[in-house]
Order: structure tokens, then sequence, then C-alpha cells
């Protein structure tokens, strides 16, 4: 019995080896797959911090862009509110002028410029007020057709 329980020792002992043998070469199939990943990652690492440099360099040519840009823009817009504020006194210097284009307003109740007739001193009153009836007309239409010349300016 002694040599049955040796090889059944031996028996487990050999399996255990090749169960020891298995585990090791299972270990180092990982410390390898781990080793490529550890020389993968360094490698990114060392291309991540040489891109890293430069983007530094790149960040900081961009912001002094950037301001300079700001300074353009801000110079533009002074010089933009400069000129609207010209040609806003254009404006208002062409308004004037337009202004003083037109006639003056006329003075709808100043004597008139012409003296109106001498009544024929022999007709009766009712003659008279005629003719101040037909004076007062005159005026009026001419009152009228001023008013319209002015209404059809402001249209305009």
């Amino acid at each position: 019995m002694a040599i049955e329980n040796v090889y059944s020792y031996l028996e487990y002992l050999a399996l255990t080896v090749d169960q020891l043998a298995d585990a090791v070469i299972e270990r180092e199939e990982e410390s390898a797959v781990y080793e490529a990943r550890l020389l993968e990652m360094s490698e990114a690492l060392a291309a991540a911090q040489s891109m890293a440099r430069p983007s530094d360099v790149n960040i900081q040519e961009i912001i002094d862009q950037a301001e300079a840009r700001i300074q353009l823009a801000e110079a533009r817009a002074a010089k933009a509110e400069e000129k609207a504020e010209e040609l806003a006194i254009q404006l208002k210097a062409a308004k004037q002028q337009k202004k003083t284009k037109f006639d003056p307003q006329i003075d709808l109740f100043a004597a008139p410029s012409a003296p109106a007739p001498a009544p024929i001193p022999t007709k009766s009153n009712k003659v008279a007020n005629d003719e101040n009836a037909l004076i007062l007309a005159k005026k009026l239409d001419s009152t009228i057709d001023k008013v319209q010349k002015l209404i059809r300016e402001a249209r305009a």
C-alpha cells in the first residue's frame, strides 16, 4: 500500500505541478499584456506631453490673437460711432437747409401787400358790402391755397 500511496501522491504532485505551470503561463501572458498596455500608455503619455507643450504656446497665441481682434473691433466701433455722429450732424444741417430753402411762413393775418381797390363812392352800401365780400372771398381763397401748399410740403 505504501507504493500505491506514493504513486497516487506522485500523480497528485504531477497534476499540481501542471496546474502551477499553467498558472505561471497565464500570469506571464497577463504580464505581457499589461506590459504592452503600459508601453502603449507611456507612448500615449509622451505624445500627449509633447503635444501639451506646443498647445500651451498655441493657447497663448490664440489668446493674443483674440485680444488683438477685440481691440480692432473696439476701434472699428469707435470709428462707426464717430461716423454716425457726423452723419447725424449732417442730417440736422440738411434739414435746417431744407427748412430755410422753403419760403418763410406767410403771416395770414398781416396787412395785404397790395392795397384793396377803393370802393366806388357812387354806389350804395350794398355795392360796398358786395365788394368787401369779394375781397374777403379772395383773401379766404388765397389763405386756403396757402394752407394746401403747406400741407403738400409737409407731406413731402
